[in-house]
C-alpha cells in the first residue's frame, strides 16, 4: 500500500488505531485490494515505469494509461527512437511523430511512466470508501449481510453489473471521471 496511507484509512473509519497484528495487516490487506481494483479501473494510482510492446502503425497505442512521459521508444531490430521528435496524449497513450511520420516496424518496445504524480481527492477518496467498503463487509456489516437485505433506496452499497470488480456505486461515482476504456 502506497497511495493512501493506513492512517488515513483508520481517520476515514473512525478507528483510533487497531493494535499491530492480525487486524492492522488485514486493514493494510484489504487497502492494497481496494488500491488494485481502482487501479484496475482507472490506471496505476502512482507513477509507476512500463515496458510495452506494442505494434506499429499510423500511431503507438500504449496500454498503461495516463502517460506521465516517454522514456524510449525503440523498433523491434533498430535503434532507439528520438524521443524529442514524439508527442504522446497522455490521457490515450497514442503516441505520434511531431512531423506526421508513421511507426513501419511491426513491433516496438515502449518504456514510459504511467500513472499519477499526485493522486486526486477523488481518487483518494474512492480507495478510503472502498478499504471500507471490503472491511464491513468482511465483518458483516454490510447491509444484506448478516441483517437486512439492501433496498431500492440503500446508495451506499449497491454494485455495478458487469464491471470486473464488484465496487460499490459510491465509489464507482467518485471514479467515474478517471475511467480508462480499454480498445
Amino acid at each position: 500500500m502506497s497511495a493512501v496511507q493506513l492512517q488515513d484509512v483508520l481517520r476515514h473509519m473512525n478507528m483510533a488505531s487497531l493494535s499491530a497484528g492480525t487486524e492492522l495487516d488485514a486493514l493494510a490487506d484489504m487497502c492494497d485490494s481496494a488500491e488494485g481494483a481502482i487501479a484496475n479501473r482507472c490506471g496505476p494510482l502512482e507513477a509507476t515505469s512500463v515496458t510495452s510492446r506494442v505494434p506499429g502503425g499510423d500511431v503507438l497505442v500504449l496500454p498503461v494509461v495516463p502517460v506521465l512521459s516517454l522514456t524510449s521508444v525503440t523498433p523491434a531490430g533498430g535503434s532507439d527512437l528520438t524521443v524529442a521528435d514524439l508527442i504522446v496524449n497522455e490521457a490515450s497513450g497514442v503516441v505520434e511523430y511531431t512531423s506526421g511520420a508513421t511507426f513501419p516496424a511491426s513491433r516496438y518496445t515502449v518504456t514510459y511512466a504511467a500513472g499519477r504524480m499526485t493522486l486526486p481527492g477523488d481518487l483518494r477518496l474512492a480507495v478510503l470508501e472502498m478499504t471500507r467498503h471490503l472491511w464491513m463487509s468482511q465483518r458483516g456489516t454490510t447491509p444484506g449481510l448478516g441483517g437486512a437485505f439492501p433496498t431500492s433506496t440503500d446508495t451506499e452499497f449497491p454494485s455495478v453489473a458487469g464491471s470486473s470488480f464488484a465496487l460499490p456505486w459510491r465509489v464507482e461515482q467518485l471514479i467515474a471521471p478517471h475511467v480508462t476504456v480499454s480498445i
